[in-house]
């Protein structure tokens, strides 16, 4: 998730409206720039993954387009392929070893 101060700031802000209020409203919904800061996007690329329904948003209108954090933290696990990536280097690195140690036995 990013450090990013402003972003720090706008999650506590968002926490503590839920806190007060358990239904969402409007206003605890992101607009296109603020995901796109969260996410270190820029705006055109948020607006294209909303046409192509690439990312969970909300219509509010033919041009009011808003996003839920908690969604958007959700969606951002489910494309997290570091970990399966991470593995699947040791092994590569591990086999490449073990094929270097048998390659020098029989020399």
């Amino acid at each position: 998730m990013p450090n990013n101060p402003w972003v720090v700031a706008r999650r506590k802000a968002l926490k503590d409206l839920k806190a007060k209020d358990t239904q969402k409203s409007v206003q605890d919904l992101m607009t296109i720039n603020e995901v796109a800061k969260y996410l270190n996007f820029k705006p055109r690329t948020i607006h294209n993954w909303v046409q192509k329904n690439l990312i969970p948003h909300y219509r509010l209108g033919r041009k009011t387009i808003r996003f839920d954090m908690e969604t958007i933290d959700e969606w951002l696990e489910t494309k997290r392929q570091g970990d399966a990536l991470q593995r699947s280097k040791i092994f590569k690195t591990d086999d490449l070893i073990v094929n270097i140690q048998s390659k020098q036995e029989l020399l």
